[in-house]
């Protein structure tokens, strides 16, 4: 399966279940030449992080997408997974606010995700 919006979709359900705070998806494509979407999302505590990172190795595995790699560890406050068109950015909540990749790519367009309130 080619990385896309439909799979940024289901990892932001898959997520969310898993307990992710705050799921934005962007469609970046007007303004970035190597990705279409960004999904950021933030974890509670280190823990949470590593266990959403592997949420998501769960999901690309089950569905045979290719992951072109990862950065970052739980102790950073910030993982990055490269599945080519779809960027995803899993923040603790002070890492992100001091990054604020919403706000810099903010330009772009959200994507409605369609989550239930919390």
């Amino acid at each position: 399966m080619k990385a896309d919006k439909r799979l940024a979709r289901i990892l932001a359900a898959e997520l969310y279940e898993k307990m992710a705070m705050n799921i934005q998806l962007l469609d970046v494509r007007r303004k970035c030449d190597y990705c279409n979407h960004f999904l950021i999302l933030s974890g509670k505590n280190k823990m949470h992080l590593d266990a959403l990172r592997e949420k998501v190795r769960e999901v690309i595995r089950d569905r045979e997408v290719v992951s072109y790699g990862e950065e970052g560890a739980p102790e950073s406050g910030w993982i990055i997974i490269d599945l080519g068109p779809l960027i995803i950015h899993i923040f603790d909540p002070s890492t992100r606010d001091y990054y604020d990749i919403f706000g810099l790519w903010g330009a772009s367009t959200e994507v409605e995700l369609d989550l239930p309130a919390k």
